[in-house]
């Protein structure tokens, strides 16, 4: 059976604090039906991979265990607001370089495996809320994050809703 899958970075604990801050605050000014992103889920995604094959596992981790895992920082200091889906997340510039090629690898790798390539132009961002209407006016404390690992995560349907499970983990190396 194919599994949903894409790789990110999951935020340190003292940066999970402040997220939750961040949606303790904003959760008043946004409509009623906006849902705050479970703390579980809370991540950064690098590339969605789409449905990935059984037949294709081995070959998509040998592919990433391969990729140049270049240690990054990435400060998100602004809210986003992303209407098509109804997303409100807090969001940053892929300014460093390792990150902006870890990004741009990792859509080769994708384009090269034949799995889902995104048309849109990275943005480095952590989905805070979902049937966000309108962002509020809020200028966020900046967070700044310093991955250790990539991750490669399953999202999984269930009666509660969506979970994001890490399946596989790769080091970023300091070279």
């Amino acid at each position: 059976m194919s599994k949903k899958l894409f790789l990110g970075f999951a935020p340190e604990p003292h940066n999970l604090a402040k997220l939750l801050r961040l949606q303790h605050e904003l959760h008043p000014w946004l409509n009623r039906n906006a849902k705050p992103v479970a703390v579980a889920n809370l991540h950064l995604t690098l590339a969605f991979l789409g449905q990935v094959p059984p037949t294709e596992m081995e070959r998509l981790r040998k592919a990433v265990a391969r990729l140049h895992k270049p240690a990054f920082s990435l400060t998100l200091d602004r809210l986003r607001h992303w209407s098509g889906p109804k997303i409100l997340c807090l969001s940053g510039e892929a300014t460093d370089p390792g990150l902006a090629a870890l990004a741009s690898d990792s859509q080769r790798l994708c384009h090269e495996l034949g799995l889902h390539c995104s048309e849109q132009a990275f943005t480095p961002h952590i989905s805070l809320f979902r049937k966000v209407k309108q962002a509020p006016e809020h200028k966020p404390e900046p967070l700044s994050l310093t991955p250790h690992k990539l991750h490669l995560y399953e999202s999984l349907s269930a009666e509660d809703g969506v979970h994001y499970q890490i399946i596989e983990s790769w080091e970023l190396t300091s070279d």
